[in-house]
């Protein structure tokens, strides 16, 4: 019934009103999803492999404009550090520049999912280019995160994406 009407006043004078209802639906009727993952981190696992032209790092925030593209308009998960406070993300670089981002939470970062403890960390706010989708960088990502965690003492890795 609402999407009809929804429908119905995308093609009304009165834009506002169409955006208000799309936000109402999006945020109280509509049921958003999330699936949590957790890796353990005690088990071995290999180092991710990535073609010669790509680098993945982690980095502290000081150090992310240097890597940043010039000329591209860029999302809000660009400037987690200034909006949450976080100190590292990983990055994988193509050519010296951000192909895709994502923010490393630990213990005591301002975090919407986890309440993590000492041992636990979680990525989130991840962001790949369009033009470097489907290369897989966000897993080879989560990997060498993973990696770099564990070397630092954390255990598990969590995760809560979307379902979508």
């Amino acid at each position: 019934m609402l999407k009809k009407i929804i429908f119905k006043l995308q093609w009304a004078d009165n834009l506002s009103l169409t955006a208000l209802i799309k936000i109402l639906y999006a945020n109280l009727i509509k049921i958003n999803k999330f699936i949590i993952f957790e890796l353990d981190l005690n088990h071995d696992f290999a180092s991710p492999s990535l073609k010669e032209s790509y680098e993945i790092k982690v980095i502290h925030n000081k150090e992310l404009e240097q890597y940043l593209p010039k000329g591209k308009k860029l999302s809000r998960e660009f400037n987690i550090h200034t909006i949450h406070g976080i100190e590292y993300c990983v990055v994988v670089l193509k050519d010296n520049e951000v192909a895709h981002i994502s923010w490393i939470f630990m213990q005591g970062d301002r975090n919407r999912w986890f309440d993590l403890q000492r041992d636990e960390a979680s990525l989130n706010y991840s962001f790949t280019f369009p033009e470097f989708r489907g290369k897989s960088l966000f897993p080879k990502a989560i990997v060498y995160s993973a990696l770099w965690l564990k070397n630092r003492g954390i255990r598990k890795l969590l995760e809560a994406p979307h379902e979508n």
